[in-house]
């Protein structure tokens, strides 16, 4: 009878287990050329160790830190309701004899305390995810006639970094999190803001000599759609493209 119950609690494991490695199978490349399909062969991502050793971990934060304040609150939403159906299957499973002598209420108090213990759990992980600024991948063996240059990202000035954890995150962090990631250099598309607003020049040469680069650039909140203009621009009145789609294309 024990085995068979050591044998069920095990049966989760071990059919994710099964599932990663069939998902290894049929794994999409890590890089790929959005023209000509198959990124060149020189080019790789550089992995730590540590990151290897946490990469389920790593890839669960950097899924969470990538997603909007709804979608955010969709994740969030969609974890109660995984708690509350693990905790009523608990509950209908078949249990095994009560232990004798046991206090009135002590199954209330159980819960609580494994509520307590969820919830301190999840903010731990919230928090972990945000501040720590762990090992990351790098791109490596670009072409050294080639520049690596990521055309969209943001800094506190934008409105969903602005109030968050992330909100130390400015032009000097960002350019930091480019250098470690192997780029050379990177577009600064703050939402609605103009390059002059987020002290970004339009000849940056970087915070430090090596350093990726800084460029200009703004992300504007448009009708249904979010447009990025890259280099100077002038402010844009958003009033002219927010109203219909009509508005957008004109």
């Amino acid at each position: 009878m024990k085995q068979r119950h050591a044998l069920t609690r095990l049966a989760v494991p071990l059919g994710l287990t099964v599932l990663l490695l069939c998902a290894r199978l049929f794994s999409a490349p890590a890089l790929s050329d959005p023209v000509a399909g198959a990124a060149p062969p020189s080019l790789k991502l550089a992995v730590p160790r540590l990151y290897l050793a946490l990469a389920p971990l790593f890839t669960m934060w950097d899924g969470v830190s990538m997603l909007s304040m709804a979608r955010l609150q969709g994740f969030l939403i969609g974890l109660v309701g995984l708690y509350l159906a693990w905790r009523i299957a608990r509950l209908l499973w078949p249990k095994r004899a009560p232990v004798s002598g046991a206090k009135p209420g002590s199954a209330i108090l159980k819960e609580i305390r494994i509520l307590v213990v969820s919830l301190l759990l999840l903010t731990a992980f919230l928090v972990g995810g945000a501040v720590w600024h762990r090992p990351m991948l790098a791109l490596t063996g670009a072409d050294p006639r080639d520049m690596v240059v990521d055309f969209h990202s943001h800094t506190n000035v934008s409105h969903d970094v602005r109030n968050t954890l992330m909100r130390g995150f400015d032009t000097k962090a960002n350019l930091r999190w480019h250098t470690r990631a192997g780029f050379d250099a990177a577009f600064i598309t703050d939402h609605n803001v103009v390059s002059q607003e987020s002290g970004i020049g339009s000849r940056d040469a970087g915070a430090e000599q090596g350093s990726a680069v800084a460029c200009p650039g703004i992300e504007v909140s448009a009708w249904r759609a979010h447009i990025v203009l890259l280099g100077d621009t002038l402010p844009v009145d958003r009033n002219r493209y927010n109203g219909s789609l009509d508005e957008l294309l004109t």
